[in-house]
């Protein structure tokens, strides 16, 4: 143990336990370890050889060192681990899977609490049937992550609350639920990738202070690539990629932010949102050099923003969305919108933005929803729900069938996707120019809905027979 290169970083010499693959030392692996010390772990140092298997779950909130054969930064006058508390686990190989930790049925794999921790080249594997495990969960913690690898299929990543903060470089998250949430806490990641999540690749709330990306990647999430909200403070973006992020989730942003926060997107690409691009949804936001491509919108903005130098290109829908803004402007400069069917669309309640430059673009103006008419919407839909009344209405101009009626009116489907309402061809007329983009979405919707179903009716059809068949069998041969 003394001619391991870790020996002289360990600060607890006096109480020192090994773990070895070979099952050479005091313990043959981190399971039987937390077995024998469980919660009660308190001033050691474990010293840990390269391939052990580290168990299903480590809980750590005491002084206590999990040393690696490999080089840490140390004091350089007292030449040990000043920090208290520390803890310190590393894997010396280049390979990342060279220790792996699967996790089980516990909570976390890791949970930190009240710590300073240094996880190194480390890989998480969670299981398929494992519904809530997270990999790593701290509160009130300094956590380092370095080329660090979390493929967990039905769990979170990473999940750090009170005030912890989180720096996490050249790391990797594969699949689980979220890749990483933040509450409470701040968050510095470089060169990260995440891909493959139900829902967030990273999640921000609960008044944190601030998330940084640098040079990240997250692509083929179900839900936003990256949101923010419930008073989180400061959101930075640079060098970043998102490519198809919100995957038939509609209504939300690659990049989403909302509440008072402060956004900057700066020489990041957005590419294949089947929603929207960016959403800012309040607050102030500054974006320089951003390309969002085939996206249904590129932008849906309702802050404060400063939009330059950035692409828009390909987008179904519509390329800049205004709405209303509590307080501030909008200003666009030198940027192009090429290849959308409206380039730049504002609401009649939100400002007109300032354009600034050579390029000039086309601005529409459609009619806002008030907040009158968005309470008579709520009372229609929940009416709807409840079965209490006919709650239908005209997708322009909003009248009900019942005030229709009394106009000896009525409401008649569009044609091609039978799915949405007007009263008459010249609302339908006016509301063509929006409802364009959705039209053939809308029409392919409605025919895989109607082959679902009778797919499953057939299906049930045959089980019935199967099941009449059966019974008859059982009939004859006198089983019944």
């Amino acid at each position: 143990m003394e001619l391991s290169p870790s020996w002289d970083l360990v600060k607890y010499k006096n109480n020192v336990y090994v773990v070895d693959s070979l099952g050479a030392g005091d313990f043959k692996d981190f399971k039987e370890f937390f077995n024998c010390y469980g919660e009660s772990i308190e001033n050691i140092s474990v010293l840990v050889r390269p391939g052990v298997y580290a168990g299903r779950y480590i809980f750590i909130n005491a002084n206590i060192d999990i040393v690696g054969d490999c080089s840490i930064e140390i004091n350089p006058i007292t030449k040990a681990i000043d920090k208290d508390p520390t803890v310190i686990f590393a894997n010396t190989f280049l390979v990342p899977t060279a220790i792996k930790i699967t996790s089980s049925t516990a909570h976390s794999t890791f949970f930190f609490d009240d710590s300073v921790v240094s996880l190194k080249r480390i890989s998480v594997y969670g299981k398929l049937d494992d519904l809530s495990c997270l990999a790593i969960a701290c509160k009130r913690t300094v956590i380092n992550l370095l080329e660090c690898s979390f493929v967990s299929y039905n769990s979170e990543s990473i999940v750090c609350s009170e005030s912890s903060k989180l720096y996490c470089k050249r790391c990797r998250s594969v699949g689980g639920f979220h890749g990483v949430e933040i509450n409470k806490s701040h968050a510095r990641l470089t060169d990260c990738f995440f891909s493959e999540k139900e829902g967030k690749g990273i999640q921000v709330r609960d008044e944190s202070e601030m998330i940084s990306l640098k040079h990240c990647t997250i692509t083929k999430c179900k839900q936003q690539g990256l949101v923010s909200y419930n008073g989180t403070k400061k959101v930075k973006v640079i060098d970043s990629h998102f490519k198809g992020n919100c995957l038939k989730e509609w209504g939300m942003g690659s990049i989403h932010s909302s509440g008072k926060c402060r956004v900057l997107v700066k020489n990041t690409l957005v590419q294949n949102s089947d929603s929207i691009g960016i959403v800012i949804g309040g607050g102030s936001g500054n974006f320089d050099n951003v390309l969002i491509e085939n996206c249904f919108t590129g932008m849906i903005v309702g802050a404060n923003v400063d939009i330059s130098e950035c692409i828009i290109n390909g987008c179904s829908h519509i390329g800049i969305q205004i709405i209303k803004v509590i307080k501030g402007a909008v200003v666009l400069e030198n940027n192009s919108i090429t290849k959308c069917p409206i380039e730049i669309a504002r609401s009649d309640d939100a400002p007109i933005p300032t354009l600034r430059g050579d390029k000039k673009h086309a601005i529409i103006t459609i009619p806002s929803i008030d907040s009158k008419n968005e309470n008579i919407y709520k009372e229609m839909r929940k009416a709807r729900r409840e079965g209490s009344i006919d709650a239908r209405y005209c997708d322009h101009c909003g009248k009900t069938l019942l005030e229709l009626q009394h106009e000896s009116k009525t409401l008649k489907t569009c044609d091609n996707c039978k799915m949405v309402l007007y009263c008459s061809p010249e609302c339908q007329q006016k509301a063509w120019k929006l409802h364009e983009p959705h039209c053939e979405m809308f029409a392919k919707t409605k025919l895989a809905a109607i082959e679902k179903q009778a797919i499953q009716t057939n299906l049930e059809r045959t089980n019935k027979n199967k099941k009449s068949n059966f019974n008859k069998t059982e009939e004859n041969y006198g089983i019944l």
